[in-house]
């Protein structure tokens, strides 16, 4: 594995490119279902009672933050528990090209409709397009909407059943594997 003589910010940059390219981002219309355009999903790993859970999830990220959504579950339970977290960013694995994958270890937290509405309601609307998902996905599930207020009676609840999940890095590494069969792993530590 070669060490490498980058700088924090050119490490910092690089994880950046990779986050940036890999998260959820706003359809353009053209997708189908709940209108987002995917990126790779994350391993979302928690614990509770020394009894570990990963969970496989949605990420968008801001800057090295990175924010899910999470239904009431094991892994909102456990991070309550224990916010120390870690998460996994992988593709496929491909021996013919570069290959880039990212471990993180930091802290969760979780922003709920009931004790933060404004900032749900920010973040899902403007910073991360996950409002306009969930209700397209409500619409193509409800066949009978008697009215556009019960709509939106069914939409507060399903956001108030809901959980913004943002963990924030304290470590992360990226390991980038070239097609020659050579490996480079870079850490980024967060500033005290």
């Amino acid at each position: 594995m070669e060490k490498s003589a980058k700088s924090k910010q050119e490490v910092e940059k690089e994880i950046l490119e990779f986050l940036d390219e890999n998260s959820t981002h706003a359809g353009d219309g053209t997708q189908s279902g709940c209108g987002l355009r995917h990126g790779i999903a994350c391993a979302l790993g928690t614990c509770k009672d020394n009894i570990p859970r990963v969970t496989p999830i949605d990420f968008f990220n801001d800057g090295l933050n990175l924010w899910m959504m999470g239904n009431v579950g094991g892994k909102l339970v456990n991070i309550r528990s224990n916010p120390n977290v870690s998460v996994g960013i992988y593709t496929r694995m491909d021996h013919a090209v570069e290959n880039r994958s990212i471990q993180l270890w930091g802290k969760a937290s979780l922003i709920t409709l009931e004790k933060e509405k404004e900032l749900v309601m920010e973040s899902v609307t403007n910073k991360f397009p996950m409002l306009d998902a969930i209700k397209q996905g409500m619409r193509a599930g409800m066949i009978d909407i008697a009215s556009e207020a019960e709509f939106e009676a069914q939409l507060e609840k399903a956001l108030e059943s809901l959980a913004l999940i943002k963990v924030e890095p304290e470590r992360i590494a990226l390991l980038i594997t070239r097609p020659d069969g050579k490996m480079e792993k870079l850490f980024w530590r967060k500033s005290e």
